[in-house]
C-alpha cells in the first residue's frame, strides 16, 4: 500500500500514485525500487518513496478498510476503540469475520468487545460530544434511543446469547448431517439386502426344483454332485434368508425413527 500522494509518480495510464492505493509487487529491483501493478495501472516506485511511503497491505487500520471487500477479515482489537472501529473491519469479509482480542487484567474478550460497541465517541471532539449530550438531555425519555449504542452490559448479554444460539445451531447442523448420512447408509444397506434376499430366494427355488427333478432312484447316482449342492443350499439358505429379512425389518424401523429425528433437527436449524 502506498501511503502518500505523489504527483510525480504516474502509472502507465497517466494516473498519479495516491495514499492508500493497493498494489501487487511485480519486481523488487537491486536499487530498492519496486515495480507494482494496481487498479490504476503499472508504475515503478523509486527506492526513496518505497523506503518511506510503502507498507505491506495485509493489515490496516479499521478506517483504512472502509469500502473494501475481502474473503476473510481479521480484527486485532488491542486497545480502546468505538463501535465504528469494530463494525467496519467485522463486515469486510465475504466468508468470515473474526476478532482477536488482547486482554488486560480480568476482562474477557466479550467484555472488551461489548464495551467497544457501546462507545460512540472514541475520536469525537469534546465540543461535538457535549452538544450531543445536551441534545439527548433535552429530548423526552426514549427519544433518540435508536441512535444511541446499547450499554455494555446489554451488549454483553446479547453477545452471550448469540454465542449460545450459534453453538446450538452448530450442534443441530451437525446432527442433521449425521442423520442424513445415517439414512443414506441405511438405504444403501436395505438395497443390498433386498438384492441378496431376491438372489437367495431364487437359488432356494432352483435347489428345490433340482432335488424334485433328480432325487429319484434311477437318477441319483448320475446326478450326485448336483443333488449334494442343491441339498446344501436347502439346508443353509432358509436361515440366511430369515437373517437378512430380520435385518431388513430392523433397518426399515430405524429409518422411520431417523426420519422423525431428522425432521426435528431440521426444524431446529431452520
Amino acid at each position: 500500500a502506498t501511503r502518500r500522494n505523489e504527483r510525480g509518480l504516474r502509472t502507465d495510464r497517466g494516473l498519479m500514485v495516491k495514499n492508500r492505493d493497493h498494489w501487487d509487487v511485480l519486481a523488487v529491483h537491486p536499487d530498492g525500487s519496486l515495480s507494482v501493478a494496481g487498479r490504476t495501472g503499472e508504475v515503478r516506485l523509486s527506492s526513496e518513496y518505497a523506503k518511506h511511503h510503502v507498507e505491506l497491505a495485509y493489515a490496516q487500520t479499521s478506517h483504512a478498510t472502509q469500502g473494501r471487500t475481502v474473503d476473510r477479515s481479521f480484527l486485532l482489537l488491542d486497545g480502546p476503540t468505538d463501535t465504528r472501529g469494530v463494525y467496519v473491519p467485522m463486515t469486510r469479509g465475504r466468508l468470515s469475520n473474526e476478532a482477536f482480542v488482547v486482554l488486560d487484567g480480568e476482562q474477557s474478550a466479550t467484555d472488551v468487545v461489548s464495551e467497544a460497541l457501546s462507545r460512540d465517541w472514541i475520536d469525537q471532539p469534546a465540543l461535538s460530544r457535549r452538544a450531543e449530550l445536551q441534545r439527548s438531555a433535552s429530548q423526552p425519555d426514549g427519544a433518540g434511543s435508536m441512535q444511541r449504542p446499547l450499554d455494555a452490559a446489554t451488549l454483553r448479554l446479547l453477545m452471550e446469547r448469540d454465542h449460545e444460539l450459534a453453538h446450538g445451531h452448530s450442534r443441530a447442523r451437525a446432527q442433521v448431517d449425521m442423520l442424513r448420512h445415517q439414512l443414506e447408509r441405511n438405504q444403501d444397506r436395505r438395497r443390498q439386502l433386498s438384492r441378496s434376499l431376491e438372489a437367495d430366494r431364487a437359488r432356494l427355488e432352483q435347489a428345490r426344483r433340482t432335488v424334485e427333478k433328480l432325487d429319484r432312484p434311477m437318477r441319483r447316482r448320475r446326478h450326485r454332485v448336483e443333488l449334494d449342492a442343491a441339498q446344501r443350499q436347502l439346508r443353509h439358505l432358509p436361515a440366511s434368508i430369515d437373517r437378512d429379512r430380520r435385518e431388513l425389518a430392523d433397518l426399515e424401523n430405524s429409518a422411520v425413527a431417523d426420519r422423525q429425528r431428522l425432521h426435528v433437527a431440521e426444524k431446529a436449524v431452520a
